[in-house]
């Protein structure tokens, strides 16, 4: 091998102290973030997707709205606990890194944005779950009563 291709293969160590470390640390843990949310979206569609084929007409089956909720509401909590867990794994980070002598402070704003996104996915979870199963429930209670 010539020398001039060792000289290309070679890494350049970034030192932790580099503030673009701290950068990376923030730029991943938002990717996880946005991650958690589109798995609370997705769920949130795939719930509300049987919904519109009972409006078209299309379908008639409580089951098939039932199971929809289901598997959305799985998707939600998904996506809660990938947003819930990022900002741990993140504070975790700096509490490695200033253990050594380079002080970085983890970002307040981050951890509020994934918690707050986290509660927002579980009252989400809650009422797909209230609004379907109620109305499987209460058409079931009308037929018992009438």
């Amino acid at each position: 091998m010539s020398s001039r291709q060792t000289e290309t293969h070679e890494q350049k160590v970034i030192p932790e102290d580099d503030p673009r470390v701290q950068m990376a640390a923030e730029r991943t843990v938002l990717a996880w973030i946005r991650t958690g949310l589109a798995l609370m979206a997705f769920g949130f569609v795939i719930a509300r997707f049987a919904l519109v084929l009972q409006t078209l007409g299309l379908t008639t089956s409580p089951f098939l709205n039932m199971k929809a909720t289901i598997i959305g509401v799985l998707l939600v909590s998904l996506g809660v606990l990938t947003t819930a867990v990022a900002p741990t794994h993140y504070r975790q980070y700096f509490r490695r890194v200033n253990e050594s002598d380079h002080r970085f402070a983890a970002s307040s704003m981050v951890v509020f944005v994934a918690y707050g996104a986290a509660l927002i996915g579980v009252a989400l979870a809650a009422y797909l779950l209230f609004v379907d199963f109620s109305a499987v429930v209460s058409p079931k209670l009308e037929q018992t009563a009438g």
